[in-house]
């Protein structure tokens, strides 16, 4: 027997059972109240009360037990289909799929910066590392820890009076190249906050489309991809690289987190297809997943 049919035989039983129990609880306090009179009958009614009140909050708890159960099940079953939160638009990498485990490796750290080492960073470690390369060049940076709406991972913020001057999108985006959907995003915020200049760090290359926004006046985006960042890396002293590569590469790098909650992702089977994908430790009261096949390409227009 599954979990989930577990779980609806025993709210079954206790929205059947439940009641009886009551009624035989309260049919001692019944006769009684039906032999002495009047005022006894008004003494039992807030027994009744309390009983039905208990039981309705019990009952209440047993409905949002079996969803989460049942809710739990279909991301663990589906395999080839989970539920993928758009939050994300990386899907997992098909040429390394043993960074991806179901029980996150420790990977041998590197002893050096280099563009592949950046580029194999997963997407949170990615936006980390950039934050700690504008504070190491002197830049006041206040992160942005949910950017859904806005696009902005963290903003650059003036010397004096810490107030907003510039908007920083991070992307490393496996395989695949970064999309319009993000800068057209980050340049809305932009000039929705009248902020000077919007950043975007990233690891890959840009579309065609991502390339001709860009060109265009009214954009106010600028970009710098890894290897720029990688000669930012390199302009620092040999203490500030070691120490920076240390934090960077320190535990598994290279597995997806979950951006609800900002840990490691695990690797799931789906039980019906046998198709891999990813989804976050704290299921089901977190039910983010990630699927291993290719992103779609999301079209947006630009006014």
């Amino acid at each position: 027997m599954s979990a989930t049919q577990t779980r609806a035989g025993l709210a079954h039983g206790f929205l059947i059972y439940a009641p009886a129990a009551g009624c035989l609880l309260l049919y001692p306090s019944a006769s009684h109240a039906q032999a002495t009179g009047l005022l006894a009958p008004i003494m039992v009614m807030p027994w009744v009360v309390v009983f039905w009140v208990l039981w309705s909050q019990a009952l209440l708890g047993i409905l949002i037990w079996i969803v989460r159960g049942v809710r739990a099940r279909e991301l663990y079953s589906i395999g080839g289909d989970p539920s993928v939160n758009s939050y994300l638009s990386e899907s997992v990498d098909e040429e390394s799929p043993e960074e991806h485990s179901e029980h996150v490796k420790i990977l041998e750290r590197p002893d050096k910066w280099s563009v592949g080492l950046i580029g194999k960073l997963e997407w949170r470690m990615f936006e980390k590392l950039c934050i700690r390369v504008s504070r190491l060049k002197g830049n006041s940076v206040e992160e942005n820890s949910n950017n859904r709406g806005t696009g902005v991972d963290f903003y650059l913020l003036a010397k004096d009076t810490n107030v907003r001057i510039g908007a920083v999108r991070c992307k490393n985006w496996h395989g695949k190249p970064i999309e319009l959907e993000p800068l057209v995003e980050l340049q809305r915020t932009v000039n929705k906050q009248k902020l000077h200049v919007g950043l975007l760090m990233y690891h890959g290359e840009l579309s065609e489309r991502a390339e001709a926004f860009l060109a265009r006046p009214e954009v106010s985006i600028k970009v710098r991809n890894s290897i720029e960042i990688l000669k930012q890396i390199s302009a620092l002293s040999e203490r500030k690289q070691a120490k920076l590569l240390q934090r960077t590469t320190k535990g598994a790098y290279t597995t997806p987190s979950c951006p609800n909650c900002d840990v490691k992702l695990v690797m799931k089977i789906g039980e019906a297809t046998g198709v891999k994908f990813m989804v976050c430790p704290n299921a089901p009261s977190c039910v983010f997943s990630m699927s291993r096949r290719k992103a779609p390409v999301v079209k947006v227009a630009w006014p």
